[in-house]
């Protein structure tokens, strides 16, 4: 079902971006799915936005004076993933 779900927002987003691509979901399949309730854009509750995480990192600079968060940081491993993710683009 998650493929599903996933394949539906995909097509959602290429469908309403007017996108060249021919895609299964059409105008009227959409609207069945709005009818339904379904959530076009999924967030997982888990995952904080990056105005959060840059919030935090606000606070690290206020506690510590710098923004040089070191790697395995045990009090936030969460950002500390993130940002080492960014390192490493």
């Amino acid at each position: 079902m998650y493929t599903t779900v996933s394949t539906q927002r995909r097509q959602y987003r290429i469908l309403t971006t007017g996108g060249n691509k021919s895609v299964p979901l059409t105008i009227e399949r959409a609207r069945t799915l709005m009818q339904l309730g379904f959530e076009w854009s999924a967030k997982d509750p888990t995952q904080k936005s990056w105005e959060e995480r840059f919030q935090e990192l606000v606070g690290f600079k206020e506690r510590h004076g710098h923004t040089l968060v070191p790697m395995g940081w045990s009090q936030n491993p969460r950002y500390v993933q993130s940002i080492e993710c960014i390192h490493s683009l």
